[in-house]
């Protein structure tokens, strides 16, 4: 092992080989470092070895090599922070969520997105969608998406008026006298309660076509399925997590009075 505790992994071979000694005069970029053979190889050998926590190939070079002798590979290792760079120069987290399914609360109790996200989701997620430049139906819409969250926010201020007026107001009045109760008045609760239903249905639809997006666009794993379960099943999780996605609200701060869950110097979102 050597001074800087790189090793030897292992060999492609049956022989029981010793281990291999890395040296490298710079290790923030894509360098050349010296490993000197665990033992006598043959030409076109190869062999794993680890380098800053990053295990590469080596490749015998032409005529072979001796035990002890030196090899020159180069050595690139991997960028900290895998993601995807904007074209206004931050990045955003490539392969997987920048914060879990369950961390509303990342950034504390009173932080913009994490209050509208559990009181107003459908509210965030017009935010969202704007943020990331979707039409009101969630497709990907560069000229189209600037007024996306004022559509989507009275959409949501719909379903909470009728889900009010057809949840408390007329079913209490209903139970306290049956009989004051007109057909008239039972066809209007009716009519509120499709139209209820098929907001709610949309904005199920928005919000998975949303994080699909949002999922392909950063290639983070997962399915169409798993995106609409995640809506249905916790709709306040599933929307905070992609508002924070996006941008580190430690960098960006959040706010509620903006189409887009941020301030207005924040960059944004390449399409």
């Amino acid at each position: 092992v050597s001074r800087k505790g790189h090793r030897f992994i292992m060999g492609k071979a049956d022989t029981d080989l010793n281990q291999a000694l890395l040296t490298s005069s710079d290790s923030g970029r894509a360098t050349r470092v010296t490993v000197v053979a665990p033992s006598d190889l043959d030409e076109n050998f190869t062999f794993e070895a680890v380098h800053l926590g990053t295990t590469f190939t080596v490749t015998v070079p032409p005529g072979g090599v001796k035990r002890g002798q030196s090899i020159e590979v180069e050595f690139t290792p991997p960028s900290r922070t895998r993601g995807v760079t904007t074209s206004t120069g931050f990045t955003v987290p490539e392969g997987k969520w920048r914060n879990g399914f369950c961390g509303c609360f990342e950034y504390g109790l009173c932080e913009p997105l994490c209050c509208l996200g559990c009181w107003c989701q459908g509210i965030a997620l017009g935010q969202v969608m704007q943020r990331m430049k979707l039409s009101c139906f969630g497709a990907v819409s560069p000229d189209g998406y600037k007024s996306t969250c004022k559509i989507v926010t009275v959409l949501w201020l719909i379903i909470y008026v009728i889900a009010n007026i057809t949840g408390v107001t007329l079913p209490a009045k209903a139970q306290e006298a049956v009989i004051e109760v007109s057909p008239t008045t039972l066809t209007v609760i009716s009519i509120l309660g499709v139209i209820s239903f098929l907001i709610s249905a949309y904005f199920i639809f928005i919000g998975t076509r949303t994080r699909y997006n949002m999922r392909t666009k950063y290639n983070i794993g997962g399915g169409i399925c798993t995106d609409c379960l995640a809506i249905w099943c916790c709709f306040c999780c599933a929307v905070t997590q992609m508002t924070h996605h996006t941008h580190d609200i430690k960098e960006y701060p959040s706010t509620c009075c903006s189409p887009t869950g941020l301030k207005p110097d924040a960059p944004e979102i390449d399409v």
